[in-house]
């Protein structure tokens, strides 16, 4: 079976050809590249210092930049939005605090998805934080699109206390999002909308999901 990484987020796809849409990032198929598996070049080593010594003791080697930033741990996240009375959702991997006073929050969402629509129309944005037993709404909001399809049909859920959004009511936690215009960029396949965070709560608690722990144990 052959392997298909995703060059923007790291997802790997099994199957014949790349997915339709990456269910993590959003991006279409020309982002994925099939996954050749080499032999491991013998690693270049890293200057050791001797007993004692300080300073610079030399370069440490390069030129694997791609591995390198996989390394870089994401969670998983559930981002909802509306627009024209109609909600919609998707997963996304790329939600971080940019500052606690005033709280404001970082969300990055693929320009094709209809998400980033709704969020640029609404100025709103709700996260809900995913754990270990969201693994059915990752496939729900990740592996379809809502320009085809209604992601809340059939789908019970509850709404946020500020935005009136859609939150899932087995996720860790959720936030609500007011983006600020003056802080929404475009950063190339994505945009990233920088929002104050006016509202909140626990749900289940516990420990959110890691990407890694779902690449590990997806089903």
């Amino acid at each position: 079976m052959k392997k298909w990484r995703c060059t923007v987020c790291g997802y790997i796809h099994e199957g014949p050809t790349p997915p339709d849409t990456c269910p993590i990032c959003g991006v279409g198929p020309e982002d994925f590249e099939e996954v050749v598996e080499e032999p491991k070049a013998a690693q270049t080593a890293v200057p050791s210092a001797p007993a004692g010594a300080t300073g610079n003791v030399g370069p440490v080697p390069g030129g694997n930049q791609r591995d390198a930033i996989f390394k870089i741990e994401y969670g998983l996240f559930v981002a909802t939005s509306r627009k024209d009375g109609r909600f919609n959702g998707q997963v996304c991997n790329t939600v971080f605090q940019i500052t606690s006073e005033p709280q404001r929050v970082a969300v990055a969402l693929n320009k094709n998805n209809l998400t980033n629509e709704f969020v640029k129309a609404s100025g709103l944005v709700t996260i809900s934080v995913l754990g270990k037993d969201n693994f059915p709404d990752i496939k729900r909001f990740g592996y379809q699109t809502g320009h085809k399809v209604d992601k809340f049909e059939g789908f019970t859920y509850g709404v946020s206390a500020t935005n009136g959004l859609p939150v899932l009511l087995n996720a860790v936690a959720y936030l609500d999002l007011k983006i600020d215009p003056a802080l929404v960029m475009d950063v190339g396949t994505h945009t990233l909308f920088i929002g104050d965070v006016v509202d909140g709560g626990l749900i289940k608690g516990g420990d959110p999901i890691t990407y890694s722990y779902y690449r590990a144990n997806r089903r």
